[in-house]
């Protein structure tokens, strides 16, 4: 009997010990959550509040002119500050939605989304610059959140259209393959733009981060995008040379459909 007392005590204990490993953990990601949304809110603020200030000013300004090409690059302006601040709060939306709604699977046509995704690009700067490929997509279809794998694909294909180089007689290239390695399907998105600064690599995933001022989003698609692969048991990788191009990786685990 006292060697079974003994024996259930140690049981106990270990359980105990269980336990209080997963409150500590559990107590370390709620810590974390807690300073990224302290980070969130601030960041959120000042960046939603930046345009209207604009609007708010230009309106005034005009106001005072009746001159009517002053009030047409008043216009501009002003649409350049809403069309800013419509960018920002469909981030914010894509992040709410990584965070709070469950994942729903289906069969998705890998080529078939692209495509939906740059018929939305189309109005685009420079989007008639741009040749697509996609003859290297040898996984066609992937059993996956189509929402979440469309707040990727549509943040990867929206940059390589907004970053590519402009040089006379140059063609801007993006092209979109993929492969099963090792139980994952590799999606990977190229493209021959400006690329990445060396130095800027380590953090282009790290939330409200730009890393260029040509930048007009808020630093948040890129963080979004690697939180949504990472919730759909994945991950998002970047390879970049400085002025040759910049090739992300959309690493997804293999699952059987039910």
């Amino acid at each position: 009997m006292i060697g079974r007392v003994i024996s259930d005590v140690k049981i106990a204990e270990l359980r105990i010990r269980a336990q209080m490993a997963e409150l500590e953990e559990a107590n370390s990601e709620l810590m974390e959550t807690n300073e990224e949304l302290d980070k969130f809110v601030y960041s959120v603020s000042h960046d939603l509040s930046a345009p209207l200030k604009s609007i708010l000013g230009l309106v005034n300004v005009s106001r005072m002119t009746d001159r009517l090409p002053d009030h047409r690059m008043y216009f501009e302006k002003v649409e350049k500050s809403v069309l800013k601040l419509d960018a920002f709060i469909k981030e914010v939306l894509d992040y709410s939605y990584n965070k709070r709604v469950a994942i729903q699977t289906e069969w998705i046509d890998i080529r078939q989304m692209c495509t939906d995704i740059l018929e939305n690009l189309s109005f685009t700067e420079n989007y008639d610059r741009v040749r697509f490929e996609y003859d290297g997509l040898v996984v066609s279809q992937v059993w996956t959140d189509p929402a979440r794998l469309r707040i990727i694909l549509n943040n990867l294909l929206s940059n390589a259209i907004k970053y590519q180089r402009h040089e006379e007689g140059g063609e801007a290239l993006i092209r979109v393959t993929s492969e099963s390695v090792d139980g994952s399907t590799l999606i990977y998105v190229e493209d021959n733009g400006e690329g990445i600064r060396a130095e800027m690599l380590p953090r282009i995933f790290e939330m409200f981060f730009r890393a260029t001022d040509k930048s007009k989003g808020a630093g948040l698609g890129l963080y979004i995008a690697r939180q949504a692969a990472l919730r759909l048991g994945g991950d998002l990788f970047v390879r970049s040379k400085y002025g040759r191009g910049t090739i992300f990786t959309i690493s997804l685990p293999v699952v059987e459909s039910d």
